[in-house]
């Protein structure tokens, strides 16, 4: 591709324009910028291997830059897309949590780039406004002996009295197992306790796929 068509690239992306351009001028354009030959032909080898953007985004940087004749710099840049996305995402302030489809959102963004699996805590105020979030846990949701007292001093810590339970499975969809939900059970028992609500428990597949435990299983298991 000369240098005139990546101009006009950079162009429509300057006028807002990035959504009407189709995959592969996306690819061509992002590689414009760090990579400086035969970008075309790096381009197409990158969406023959991982299919789109996305997908090549969650490959190891070091595999990408030799499996697809690209600059490590480049194969760090892409690796960086879901990492900048998800750190924009989570530290918005005053981040509303009180729909199914607005937590799903919130924790499907936040474990963009996450391969372990993690127990991610939502302390709200009582508007149900995030005041923060964080890792408690690392490990399956069956390891929760030891995370019930730190999901605890997170809640009191951040002065809240209403939390959100999420975790990701790497390596699996986000169909709850019967695991999650015991594990589920348990924690909302013991935070009755002290008088501290679980609203909710996400779980984020490795495809990015979100299910609400509240949504899907109903209310009676956060009573």
């Amino acid at each position: 591709m000369n240098k005139g068509s990546v101009d006009i690239l950079r162009k429509r992306l300057e006028s807002g324009d990035f959504d009407s351009l189709s995959e592969r001028e996306r690819m061509i354009l992002l590689l414009s910028y760090s990579e400086h030959s035969s970008i075309e032909e790096k381009a197409d080898r990158l969406l023959e291997t991982y299919g789109n953007i996305k997908s090549a985004s969650d490959a190891d940087p070091e595999f990408l830059a030799k499996n697809c004749n690209v600059s490590i710099q480049t194969a760090v840049l892409i690796n960086l897309i879901p990492q900048i996305d998800r750190f924009c995402a989570i530290n918005s302030k005053n981040i509303l949590l009180d729909t199914y489809s607005r937590r799903k959102q919130f924790f499907a963004s936040y474990y963009k780039g996450i391969r372990r699996e993690k127990l991610v805590v939502a302390a709200l105020n009582r508007r149900r406004r995030l005041i923060a979030a964080a890792e408690i846990a690392e490990g399956s949701s069956t390891d929760v002996s030891f995370s019930k007292r730190l999901i605890a001093e997170f809640a009191v810590k951040n002065n809240s009295d209403t939390i959100i339970l999420s975790h990701v499975h790497p390596m699996s969809n986000c169909t709850p197992s019967p695991e999650d939900i015991r594990a589920t059970e348990s924690i909302v028992v013991a935070m009755k306790h002290i008088d501290i609500t679980v609203l909710d428990h996400i779980i984020v597949g490795d495809d990015g796929d979100t299910v609400s435990l509240r949504e899907t299983i109903g209310a009676k298991l956060f009573r």
